[in-house]
């Protein structure tokens, strides 16, 4: 489905599952946020993954909808639904948008 936005903040790529292992949130990154856009036809439900590698849930993004997310950079993110779409992103020092709408790569 294709939502028309209108992009005024950079586009973090989702980074492959494969890279993720093993994955966890560290200190002393700078403030930032995370426009989640969600183009898939399914709920899509955001965790932020702690500093033990633990997923903690925040929000569901319905299909069509964007909500944005106040984090840290090296603060990973991961976006699941339950038809097995997962994407992992990791925020960049300045405010970007996460499209969720693309194969991910295992």
């Amino acid at each position: 489905m294709a939502i028309p936005v209108t992009l005024y903040y950079q586009t973090i790529q989702p980074i492959p599952s494969s890279a993720c292992q093993n994955l966890f949130s560290t200190n002393g990154g700078a403030s930032t946020y995370v426009n989640f856009v969600n183009g898939l036809d399914v709920d899509a439900k955001t965790f932020w993954i702690d500093w033990s590698g633990n997923r903690v849930f925040y929000v569901t993004v319905k299909p069509g909808q964007m909500f944005r997310q106040q984090t840290y950079v090296g603060h990973p993110w991961e976006v699941i639904t339950d038809c097995g779409y997962t994407a992992f992103f990791m925020p960049s020092a300045t405010e970007s948008t996460a499209f969720l709408d693309l194969p991910v790569s295992p």
